[in-house]
């Protein structure tokens, strides 16, 4: 697992991946996932827009299986 952030002013970027590796248990073959990350933020006083793109690869043991999800959320602190 690895991963990075950077943060200037109110600006806040980040990127992270990860491997999960699934042994292989008697006939049945060893699998990997592969997750990986990318995330924004942006604070105006009380108020915090952010954004990710997240992306899985070897979903469930399956090379060929991909999973992708993009989120946008906006957050208020009172």
């Amino acid at each position: 697992m690895t991963g990075i952030a950077y943060t200037a002013g109110d600006l806040t970027v980040s990127y992270g991946e990860a491997t999960l590796t699934q042994e292989a248990i008697g006939a049945t073959a060893g699998t990997e996932e592969d997750f990986d990350s990318l995330q924004a933020a942006y604070t105006i006083g009380a108020m915090t827009i952010s954004a990710a793109i997240s992306e899985t690869t070897g979903v469930g043991g399956v090379a060929a299986q991909k999973f992708e999800t993009n989120t946008l959320a906006v957050s208020f602190a009172f």
